[in-house]
């Protein structure tokens, strides 16, 4: 289905070229476009369902973005295909992001990065987990992995140049922050990311 795909691919573009929550839910709307115009479009219904597990994380429009509709989503991908590797990280997202199952989630992960090893996402989702676990050379492990792979990724340079910040690693923090910027010099999220590497080096003047 032509429609359908052509709805997939804005969904996909959209998540490489912004990082806001409008933008998330924009890419949600392609992907359950996609759905509606071939239900058994499994690569969709995945992409839907982390999108869409996304933004319950962040408690944009749970109505929508509900509990019961990022396992719908998910459950459907591993249904058709459950040799997809997006299928696996699709569950691995519901694991994360509804159930909060750390273990889980990242053992879903590991098995998606298996099926798509060239998947950038599969290790930036690895280090997600193993960030919150406490995991941090690890996390950040996979965060350079996923780099490698997919080095112009926006949400990527931001979530490792914010783990280093973390640590305190503040000069390694920066270069990857400045990436985000030159990649998009207006995303919030990266100037925020920015913001908050200067407040935490007591650079004020610079924060403000």
């Amino acid at each position: 289905n032509t429609a359908a795909y052509d709805a997939f691919l804005h969904g996909r573009a959209i998540e490489a070229t912004r990082f806001d929550l409008a933008g998330e839910e924009e890419a949600a709307s392609n992907y359950a476009r996609a759905v509606q115009l071939n239900p058994n479009f499994a690569l969709a219904c995945a992409h839907l369902a982390r999108v869409r597990g996304f933004l319950y994380f962040n408690a944009v429009d749970r109505a929508k973005n509900s509990a019961a509709a990022v396992q719908e989503a998910a459950d459907r991908a591993f249904a058709l295909q459950p040799e997809l590797g997006e299928a696996w990280l699709a569950q691995g997202g519901y694991r994360y992001q509804v159930l909060r199952d750390l273990p889980g989630a990242l053992k879903a992960f590991q098995e998606g990065a298996k099926r798509v090893p060239n998947s950038a996402e599969a290790y930036g989702d690895m280090a997600f987990v193993e960030r919150r676990m406490g995991r941090w050379d690890d996390a950040i492990a996979h965060f350079q992995k996923a780099l490698q792979l997919d080095p112009r990724s926006l949400q990527l340079n931001i979530f490792i140049g914010e783990t280093l910040g973390f640590l305190r690693r503040f000069p390694e923090a920066h270069e990857f922050i400045d990436r985000a910027l030159q990649i998009a010099p207006d995303a919030p999220r990266a100037l925020l990311a920015q913001v908050t590497l200067f407040h935490d080096e007591v650079r004020v003047a610079e924060a403000e």
